[in-house]
Parts: structure tokens; sequence; C-alpha cells
């Protein structure tokens, strides 16, 4: 009895010695596992604190970045507010464009028109001076009647190298040719400058076209190579032939109480129509004979001294600068006076006072070239 219990106690203690050992091995084993656990932990503390201090610089980084994406969207709000801005401006600007661009169009419309205008300008201008130069010589084959009288004034009027005016005037009135003076009123027509063949076909005209008429005549006799005097007639104490030069009978015409008076060498003479005010509302046409030969109006006062005679007779009537002056500029009433020349004809352009100035066809195509001109620069 004792053994068998001293055999239980020993299983007992065996058993509490065994299961002892086994939790002391399981205690040493858990330690183990503890302090492994612990190590771990030690690291994963140490990490998790590398961890947050990552996560607080990241933090502030991300806190910066938050303030430089603020920063970035203001930025951004602002250009995208300039850009608007900008937009709408282009939009302005386009369509301010397009406005300029339609005004453009306008102006150089415009621009042409005016150029076509000066050009069409130019092109009367040209064709104003050709039919000055067409008539400042008599027209050539015309007709039997002024090959006639352009032979008889050559062969009746010329005589001892003097060519008598008043023997031209003389055959105008008695050959076929019947040139007579004739206002345009009698015509029924308005005040208008005739061509030769007009004055040649209707027989006649008034003082400007009388006066262009004998004009060509000279310029006729000119282009001869007939080296003569212009023999003109004034008052005197004698007689005056008309015709014929030579008379050999006793039938002759004359001007009585008259003399010769010469005034220029044809040859070296340029003939211009003059037309004066007689009073401030008539004027009347002669022809001065000058040494000079105008080309602009800044030439007109070169006809100073120039020999006056009356077309329709050939009496000497003055000089330019005595008994006629030309109009100068600013002189607004020049016409009201008499004797002050308002007009003067070459053989190749008109020249007139205008508002106290003086124009020519040249003179304006001169002006409507600058412009033209200045048109093409811009």
């Amino acid at each position: 009895m004792n053994i068998q219990k001293q055999h239980v106690a020993f299983i007992v203690f065996a058993i509490l010695a065994i299961t002892t050992i086994f939790f002391a091995y399981q205690c040493i084993v858990f330690s183990s596992e503890i302090f492994h656990l612990q190590g771990i932990l030690e690291q994963k503390d140490s990490q998790i604190g590398a961890l947050e201090q990552k996560q607080s610089e990241l933090q502030k980084n991300i806190s910066i970045a938050n303030i430089e994406l603020s920063s970035a969207n203001s930025l951004l709000g602002q250009k995208t507010n300039q850009i608007s801005s900008l937009e709408q401006q282009l939009e302005d600007a386009n369509s301010n464009i397009a406005q300029k661009q339609i005004e453009l169009n306008k102006y150089n419309l415009q621009v042409s028109q005016i150029q076509d205008e000066l050009t069409s300008m130019q092109e009367e201008i040209n064709s104003s001076m050709q039919w000055f130069k067409q008539n400042s010589i008599l027209p050539k084959n015309y007709s039997w009647a002024l090959d006639i009288f352009q032979k008889r004034i050559i062969d009746e009027c010329i005589y001892k190298g003097e060519l008598n005016l008043a023997c031209i005037n003389y055959l105008t009135d008695r050959t076929a040719l019947q040139i007579k003076y004739k206002s345009d009123i009698e015509a029924g027509s308005q005040d208008h400058l005739q061509s030769l063949e007009q004055t040649i076909k209707r027989e006649g005209g008034d003082c400007e076209d009388y006066s262009l008429f004998i004009k060509a005549v000279l310029n006729y006799i000119k282009s001869q190579n007939q080296d003569v005097q212009i023999k003109s007639w004034e008052e005197g104490d004698s007689k005056f032939i008309v015709w014929p030069q030579n008379p050999t009978s006793g039938t002759y015409s004359y001007y009585p109480n008259s003399q010769k008076k010469l005034i220029g060498n044809l040859q070296s003479s340029y003939p211009y129509v003059i037309c004066y005010s007689v009073d401030s509302a008539s004027g009347h046409c002669r022809i001065a004979i000058s040494q000079n030969k105008i080309n602009s109006t800044s030439q007109i006062s070169l006809l100073e001294g120039a020999n006056i005679f009356e077309p329709q007779n050939g009496r000497y009537t003055g000089v330019i600068g005595c008994e006629y002056q030309i109009c100068t500029s600013n002189q607004q009433t020049c016409y009201a006076n008499a004797n002050s020349i308002v007009i003067i004809i070459s053989d190749s352009d008109i020249y007139e006072v205008k508002g106290g100035n003086w124009t020519s066809y040249s003179k304006l195509y001169d002006e409507s070239n600058t412009l033209l001109q200045n048109f093409l620069k811009n």
C-alpha cells in the first residue's frame, strides 16, 4: 500500500517534474521568441520611426507642394485671365483689322478712282495742248481756197524784205477764203474758241478766232523760211500802202495819215494771241510779237516789251509793259482794269488768270502728274 503510494507519488512527482521542465522549456522557448519578437519589434519601431520621419518630411513636402500648388493655381488663374483678356484683345484687334481692311479697300478704290481721274485729266490736258499745237499753223491740203490764199500772201504781202500785216488782212477778206469777223452770238452759240478748220469753214470768227487764224498765218510764213521784218502801221503824216505793195497803176488800197512801224524779225520772233480787258464787262484779243518763247506760267513776264498789233487791220497798238499790262499774282480784280492781259495763247498752250494766279494746261499737267506720283508712292 505504501509502495503503491510511493509509486504514485513518484509518478506524480515525475509528471510534475516533466511538466515543470516542459513549462520551463516552453518558457525558455517563449522567452527566446519574445526576445526575438522584441528584436523584431525594435526593428519595426525603428522602421516606424523612420517612416514617421519620412511621413513628417512628406507631410512637410506636401504642405510646401500645396502652397506651391496654391500659388501655381493662383498664377494659373492670373494667366488664364490674361489669356482671356488677350483673346478678347485679339478678337477686338481682328475685328479692327477687318474694319481697317474694309476702309483700306474703300481707300484703295478711291485712290484707284483718283488715279483714273488724274490719268483721264492728263489725257484731256494732252489733248487740249495738242489742239493748240494743231491750230498753231494753217492746215495742210485743207482746201483749194486756203492753198491759193497761202500762195498769195507770200507773193503779194512780202516786199523788199518786209511782211505787210495789213496786206494779210486785206487778202483774208478779198480772196476765195473770205475770212471775216463774226461773233459767236451771230452764229447762235456761246463764246468759244474755234479751230482753224471751223473758222475757215464758217468763213469767220470773233476776235480770238480771228487772232488765232492770223497767228497761224504768221507761223506758216515763218515755216517757209521767209527772213522778213514784220511791218505794221500807225498814225503818221503819210499814207500806208495796204495792197499791192508796189502799185504800178492808179488803183491801190491804203490807210491815210499813217506810216509804217516795224515790230520785229519774223524768224527770231514768236506770235502770241493776247486777250485783255476793255472794261470790267468786255474784252478783246490781239497779237503780240515777242523775241522770247514762253513755256510755263513762270515765264510770262518775258513778254514784257513785246509789240502788239490788231489782226483785223494790221495796226500797231502798243507795247506790253506800257500800253498793256500783264496781270500779276494776287491781282484779284485785274480783269476790271483796261488793257490788263488776262489770256495768252501760245503755239502749244493757253495761259489764263484765275483767282489772281496764272494757270495753263502745262501747269495743270505738272500738278496732276505730281499728285499721281504721290499717290503711286503712297
